[in-house]
C-alpha cells in the first residue's frame, strides 16, 4: 500500500528525476496510440501541442492562485499551513494543479459532445420512427406475426427478406487478392446482408448503372462507399457464399444510401 501522500508529494531524497523515463515512455505511448488512431501525423502533433499549451496555460493560472493565496492574510492556523505547504512544495502543486483541471476538463467536454451528440441523433429521428425490430421471421410465419401485432396495435412497418452471406471471390479471383492489402475494408471480415425488393428504397439513389425491372431477376446493386473501397465498377462478377451455396451475380448498379433515414 502506498500513502496517498507519497503520491501527491516527494519524499526527502527524491529529485523527481527518477521518474523521468517513465514520463518519457509514457508520452511517446500516448503519442503512438493517437497517432494510430488518427493516421494523420500533423493531426496528431496539433492535438498533443493543444494540449501541452493548455497544461502550461493551467499551470500559469495555477501559479497565479498560488502566488496571490501566499498573500491573502486572515484565516485559522489550518489555512496558513495549508498555504504555507501549497508554497513550499509550489512545483509539485502546480502540476497536480494543471492536472487535475485537465482531468475535469476533458471528462465535461467529453460529457457535452456525447449530450451534444445524443440530442442531434434524436432530432433527426421521426416521431414514428421504430424502436423495435423483429428478426428471423420464417416466411410461412409472416401473416401470424402481422396478425399478432394487428390485433395490439402495433402493425408492422415493413419486411424485408434477408439473407447472409460472405463475399469471397471477385472476377472469378480470391477477393482479399483482388483487394489491395492497403484498403481495409471490414466487409470483407464478415457476412454481409444481402436483400432483395423490386423498387429502389426512398434513401437509395442510383449513381450507376440502372435498378432491376419487373422481368429481371440476376445482378446486384453495391451500396457506393463499399464499391468504391473494393474498386468494383459496372460489369464486374462477385462471388457470395452463402451457407454451403455459392452465388455469383454480376454488378448492375451502384447506389448511394442515407444511413441516417
Amino acid at each position: 500500500n502506498v500513502p496517498a501522500m507519497r503520491v501527491l508529494r516527494s519524499q526527502p531524497g527524491e529529485t523527481g528525476r527518477e521518474a523521468l523515463p517513465d514520463i518519457v515512455i509514457a508520452i511517446v505511448a500516448v503519442f503512438g496510440l493517437v497517432w494510430m488512431y488518427a493516421g494523420e501525423l500533423a493531426l496528431v502533433v496539433s492535438l498533443l501541442g493543444g494540449l501541452a499549451l493548455l497544461l502550461g496555460a493551467l499551470g500559469l493560472v495555477g501559479w497565479l492562485m498560488v502566488t496571490t493565496l501566499r498573500k491573502v492574510r486572515g484565516g485559522g492556523n489550518s489555512w496558513r499551513l495549508a498555504l504555507v505547504g501549497l508554497y513550499r512544495h509550489r512545483r509539485a502543486s502546480l502540476s497536480q494543479i494543471a492536472v487535475f483541471a485537465m482531468t475535469l476538463m476533458l471528462a465535461a467536454t467529453l460529457i457535452l459532445v456525447r449530450t451534444s451528440l445524443l440530442a442531434d441523433w434524436q432530432a433527426q429521428l421521426p416521431d414514428d420512427a421504430p424502436n423495435h425490430f423483429l428478426i428471423n421471421i420464417a416466411p410461412e410465419a409472416v401473416e401470424e406475426v402481422d396478425a399478432f401485432w394487428q390485433e395490439r396495435g402495433q402493425p408492422l412497418d415493413k419486411l424485408y427478406p434477408m439473407v447472409r452471406g460472405r463475399l469471397t471471390e471477385l472476377n472469378g479471383q480470391p477477393v482479399k487478392q483482388a483487394v489491395s492489402k492497403d484498403e481495409n475494408v471490414n466487409a470483407l471480415n464478415r457476412e454481409l446482408n444481402l436483400t432483395w425488393m423490386s423498387a429502389l428504397p426512398e434513401d437509395n439513389e442510383i449513381i450507376e448503372g440502372t435498378w432491376f425491372d419487373e422481368n429481371q431477376k440476376d445482378g446486384v446493386s453495391v451500396e457506393a462507399e463499399l464499391a468504391g473501397q473494393l474498386g468494383l465498377s459496372l460489369g464486374d462478377e462477385l462471388t457470395f457464399t452463402i451457407g454451403s451455396e455459392k452465388v455469383t451475380e454480376s454488378v448492375t448498379s451502384i447506389r448511394t444510401v442515407q444511413w441516417d433515414s
